[in-house]
């Protein structure tokens, strides 16, 4: 009898299908990051196997260590990426061991804060009922104008910009994540639906001294509305919104940095994030590959920030790992050319899903 295989690698082959072939990345412009991923040859792995270790050593409890990631995209996204290296290892079984123990915690994690749909097929939910009512509770809601919708729109969009300038295209999600949708008919009448858009890590001096004058560090955008389907695929800033947004938006309430703002302020500070948006979409553009190369495994570390701190460890990347990429052949510029269908994705070697089960399968 084969084998069997842990249940979340069903629901994320699923949930990555789906958001590859309705948002399949053609003409990312940035570093080679698969390539990169690749290339580091379980180097980093080794390393988040190493604080994972650690954590279980110093006794660190699941509630903390949920809330040591930004958000649970951001978590994903990590796991995904470590999944990426893994599958390209030459040589598997010398990390299988590792590489369980790593995927195991970090299901266990991700199990452990999500509400439901815990891979995101439609939905993206970490807060409790009782938690969505405080929110309703304490937020002071504006009564939606199409101005204020639009408001709060180019606010989004503006701080969007700033998230992908500062993270490119495979990182963006650590500054964007988007909540929801949860049923509020209670507060807001039948049908009424609340999705919470929010951006953190907006002024990540450590790895871009160049922002330490943004003034921002978070912002979350409250937004309710009716007679709209809302869902999202694998990340929350994957939304998918199935009817006319403007006109059916009920309330809207934004908060930066614990602050809520008027209608003017709103427009305000999106002047100031659009300002500096445009001042750091140049950062990334004046580095060298090398630089890039640096960059990328900043970024790639910078999603467990929290957690190596929390751990007494040097988030940083290492200099084995600098090393390693500074000598492999990685260009700039990544797409996918095609996706084949769900059967052949989860039975082919060049995907993900395969090596997944045979690593608990065979090990």
């Amino acid at each position: 009898m084969t084998k069997e295989y842990p249940a979340w690698i069903d629901e994320f082959a699923v949930a990555m299908h789906q958001a590859l072939s309705n948002m399949i990345p053609s003409r990312w412009s940035s570093l080679d990051g698969l390539k990169t991923i690749a290339t580091l040859n379980g180097v980093f792995l080794l390393r988040i196997a190493e604080l994972i270790q650690t954590h279980e050593r110093i006794g660190t409890p699941i509630e903390k260590l949920w809330k040591l990631f930004a958000h649970p995209s951001s978590l994903r996204s990590a796991f995904l990426y470590l999944i990426w290296e893994y599958r390209h290892l030459p040589d598997k079984s010398e990390f299988s061991s590792v590489a369980k123990k790593t995927f195991d915690f970090m299901d266990k994690v991700l199990d452990y804060g999500m509400q439901e749909d815990k891979w995101v097929l439609n939905s993206n939910k970490i807060h409790s009922q009782k938690e969505i009512e405080e929110i309703l509770a304490i937020t002071p809601w504006v009564t939606a104008t199409p101005e204020l919708t639009r408001s709060a729109g180019q606010l989004y969009v503006a701080t969007a910009s700033i998230g992908f300038a500062l993270y490119r295209d495979f990182f963006p999600q650590e500054a964007h994540e988007i909540f929801g949708s949860y049923d509020v008919s209670e507060k807001f009448g039948t049908g009424a639906k609340l999705v919470i858009k929010y951006h953190p890590k907006l002024r990540p001096v450590e790895f871009w001294p160049e922002v330490k004058d943004f003034p921002y560090s978070s912002i979350r955008i409250y937004q309710v509305f009716h007679n709209v389907n809302f869902r999202c695929e694998f990340i929350g800033m994957h939304s998918i919104y199935d009817g006319p947004v403007v006109p059916n938006t009920m309330a809207i309430a934004v908060e930066v940095d614990g602050k809520f703002l008027t209608s003017e302020e709103i427009k305000k500070t999106t002047d100031i994030i659009a300002h500096f948006a445009t001042e750091y979409s140049h950062l990334y553009e004046k580095l060298s590959i090398s630089e890039m190369k640096k960059k990328f495994m900043e970024w790639e570390c910078y999603q467990f920030v929290e957690l190596f701190k929390a751990a007494g460890m040097d988030w940083r990347p290492t200099e084995e790992m600098i090393q390693i990429l500074e000598q492999a052949d990685i260009g700039v510029g990544f797409g996918i050319e095609s996706l084949p269908p769900f059967e052949e994705f989860i039975q082919s070697e060049e995907w993900e899903v395969v090596w997944l089960k045979r690593l608990y399968q065979e090990s």
